[in-house]
């Protein structure tokens, strides 16, 4: 009965180091190298599903194009501030954030950011932001984050690139404030190399000088599994370069990664 005892207590202790190596990286590749892998005839019989309903589409792209035309894009003719100009960087002269309602000889902005992001001894990564306004009513965005984790028992190293690319919108473009949406696409690299569509939603705002909030969320999936970002930061502006302190959240599958940012910006 002692002997009994004893295997069980090892085999329990040797499933406990098996959960222990298996990092939040490591799950997060499982999932998506799993869904991946789905059995094409579950992923057809999914798409004829999507066939059955031709004229619930056609009803609800019908029901939709007013919301989206004025909801979504806005009135050009009735709304304003849809006609503010882009600043080169936000507090320029007496201008508060990233429209203005003075044209400029050169209305268009370029941020380059590098942010730390830290969340414990063995799990940090870092984002590589790249935004260019070529123009008042949309812009583009590229993200790329690089995870790193660090397996204590293992003692290896995981990682896991993610790269985000974004059209932008602002549907609300104040000096003060501007909101709106973007899409674009998600592609995780390494071993997966899966790309997914990613809908979200962004926002800055400048309550007093040389001080600005800021922050967006993003959704993506890739074979039915959630790859999402959520980031708030405030920011501190100074002439061209912009410092910023903040949090960061990541759900790639089922794990979940909650982040301290740190990170600084120059406009060109």
């Amino acid at each position: 009965m002692k002997k009994v005892f004893l295997i069980f207590l090892l085999l329990l202790f040797l499933s406990f180091q098996v959960s222990l190596s298996q990092n939040k990286i490591d799950r997060s590749k499982k999932e998506l190298k799993a869904a991946k892998e789905e059995p094409e005839t579950k992923k057809r019989t999914t798409a004829d599903d999507r066939k059955e309903m031709p004229l619930v589409g056609k009803v609800f792209m019908y029901m939709t194009w007013g919301v989206f035309k004025y909801v979504v894009i806005g009135n050009y003719n009735s709304e304003e501030h849809l006609g503010n100009y882009v600043n080169r960087h936000p507090f320029q002269e007496q201008t508060l954030g990233n429209y203005t309602a003075l044209k400029k000889e050169r209305n268009f902005q370029f941020l380059v950011s590098e942010n730390l992001l830290y969340s414990n001894s063995n799990l940090f990564a870092n984002r590589l932001t790249l935004k260019y306004r070529p123009f008042s009513h949309f812009y583009f965005k590229t993200d790329f984050h690089q995870l790193f984790e660090r397996n204590p028992i293992s003692h290896t190293q995981d990682q896991l690139s993610l790269f985000q690319f974004n059209l932008m919108y602002d549907r609300i473009r104040f000096q003060e404030f501007n909101f709106g949406w973007n899409i674009g696409l998600t592609y995780i690299g390494n071993d997966i190399k899966q790309a997914g569509l990613n809908l979200g939603i962004h926002f800055d705002t400048f309550l007093i000088k040389n001080i600005s909030f800021s922050g967006d969320l993003n959704w993506s999936s890739m074979n039915s599994i959630p790859v999402n970002t959520y980031t708030f930061k405030g920011n501190y502006h100074f002439r061209k370069n912009v410092c910023s302190f903040g949090f960061e959240h990541l759900k790639i599958g089922t794990p979940q990664y909650n982040f301290v940012t740190l990170g600084i910006g120059h406009y060109f």
